[in-house]
């Protein structure tokens, strides 16, 4: 799948470019950390961010080039990330 330039010029795959996230003190402003969360899934709304984390869902063994294929060994996980970056998979489809 294709994004149009205008969304984000890096962009051409939602699995080629991790997603940075940075964490920054409410009072402060000042940056607390950053990490990448990389593989996620062709989606419309694959993060959700919360009080207590970022929720990604990330998609292994899929092909790009076949969108809407399953493939062997393709599987979805939910992954729970805190905001230090420790990350656990919550759900595995």
């Amino acid at each position: 799948m294709e994004y149009p330039k205008s969304v984000n010029p890096l962009l051409t795959t939602p699995t080629e470019v991790p997603v940075p996230i940075a964490v920054y003190e409410k009072k402060s402003g000042n940056k607390g950390g950053e990490f990448l969360i990389s593989d996620l899934r062709d989606s419309y709304h694959p993060l959700e961010i919360h009080t207590c984390g970022v929720y990604a869902i990330r998609e292994f063994g899929s092909d790009p080039k076949k969108p809407g294929t399953l493939q062997v060994g393709q599987r979805a996980e939910l992954w729970r990330y805190d905001y230090s970056g420790e990350k656990n998979a919550d759900i595995v489809v």
